[in-house]
């Protein structure tokens, strides 16, 4: 969990989705103009990706 105080969230908000297929989203962002900030990386709790 990442301190009051960090600023690893700068806004202050998160918002989690899960969707069956990430590369294609990611490919639909980046289509629409959306920067990819990181990502996709996978762990054992899941892949992720982020903007920014």
């Amino acid at each position: 969990m990442a301190a009051k105080d960090s600023d690893w969230f700068p806004t202050g908000l998160m918002v989690n989705y899960r969707v069956d297929d990430l590369a294609a989203l990611l490919d639909q962002l980046r289509e629409a103009g959306i920067a990819i900030a990181g990502g996709p990386e996978s762990h054992s709790n899941g892949t992720f990706a982020w903007e920014e």
